[in-house]
């Protein structure tokens, strides 16, 4: 990895390494003690089958941490986090959580990981730019959705946020629209100005993802090219990141102006 790293510098190519935080179908095969669990007994599945991690547990914390060390060691030049979040979809009722007391809110919960996290990776290495991966409805209303992500307080720790801006994700009539998947432009650029409104003065940088994949459309490379275009017009230019889950990326968008 460290060779393909310098490889990729070396033509100038900015190297992430995204870690996926509270989602984890590994760690459960090797100790379950901090892995949700159903109230009815046994581990706890989300909607697609995927097993998660207790946001509370200080173990859990100090795990990811090691390992962003390990990839910031190896000459990534960024860590991105994702999943930083509680679980929401599935029976989320069902949920026993074997640390978490309900005392403190979820988004006190995911704000305290976010500080300490990022403090104790920039310990290790100063520079280091530490990212995260957040529903864009965190950017459309104020409030943690009810797992953990509030916008203005994690733009308060984060170097880079990444808002999942995927209009197939919308519901209809959101923006007022019947399919908002249909209005890729639209979306980006109406959920961008709602964060600004929420981020206020803050200096947190923006990189939203977008959408190169078919859900609730099919998604062409003029469509592809409207979600950049919508960032450009909400006046960010820190750049986007494009996401297909076959990694089948429409090359077009790479050679045209957006």
């Amino acid at each position: 990895m460290g060779e393909l790293i310098l490889k990729l510098q070396q033509k100038n190519i900015w190297t992430i390494a995204r870690i996926v935080v509270f989602q984890d179908d590994d760690w459960p095969l090797r100790d379950s003690a901090v892995v949700l669990k159903s109230a009815g007994g046994g581990l706890w599945r989300d909607g697609g089958g995927r097993l998660w991690l207790d946001p509370a547990a200080r173990e859990v914390w100090q795990y990811n941490a090691e390992v962003s060390k390990q990839a910031l060691a190896l000459g990534f030049d960024e860590i991105n986090l994702d999943y930083i979040r509680f679980p929401s979809d599935g029976v989320v009722s069902n949920i026993k959580y074997p640390v978490w007391d309900r005392q403190q809110s979820k988004e006190q919960i995911i704000a305290e990981f976010a500080h300490w996290i990022v403090n104790d990776i920039k310990k290790f290495k100063p520079h280091a730019i530490v990212s995260a991966d957040l529903f864009a409805f965190s950017f459309v209303q104020d409030w943690d959705l009810d797992i953990g992500q509030r916008l203005s307080l994690l733009a308060q720790d984060f170097d880079v946020l990444a808002p999942m801006v995927y209009p197939s994700h919308y519901s209809s009539g959101n923006f007022g629209f019947t399919n908002p998947a249909e209005h890729p432009k639209e979306v980006v650029k109406e959920t961008l100005n709602k964060g600004k409104e929420i981020l206020g003065d803050s200096q947190v940088i923006i990189r939203p993802w977008l959408q190169d994949f078919n859900m609730g459309a099919q998604y062409t490379a003029p469509m592809v090219r409207a979600q950049i275009q919508a960032i450009q017009e909400s006046g960010y230019n820190s750049g986007w990141m494009l996401w297909n889950p076959a990694n089948k990326y429409t090359t077009q968008v790479l050679y045209a102006n957006p």
